[in-house]
């Protein structure tokens, strides 16, 4: 099992940015409204896991204030 987190760990060091980033854009943009709570279950499991939390907290911060995210979803004009 500490391998597999080993493997999670590394895999979001190098590639968690663009991971979450289309994750989030795919749920908000194309997600069937039925879908959105079974695919974001990942996602939060990510979040609440102890060695990943603040990782993901941050990409998510990242992804949700991008222009890219900002450009669709007006409610994200407070991020500074």
């Amino acid at each position: 099992m500490q391998a597999l987190k080993g493997s999670l760990h590394n895999c979001m060091t190098q590639q968690g940015q663009g991971l979450v980033q289309a994750f989030a854009l795919a749920l908000v943009q194309s997600c069937p409204r039925h879908l959105l709570r079974p695919l974001a279950n990942p996602l939060h499991s990510l979040i609440k896991d102890p060695a990943l939390t603040d990782g993901v907290k941050a990409l998510m911060s990242q992804v949700l204030c991008s222009q890219q995210y900002a450009g669709k979803h007006a409610y994200t004009t407070t991020c500074a």
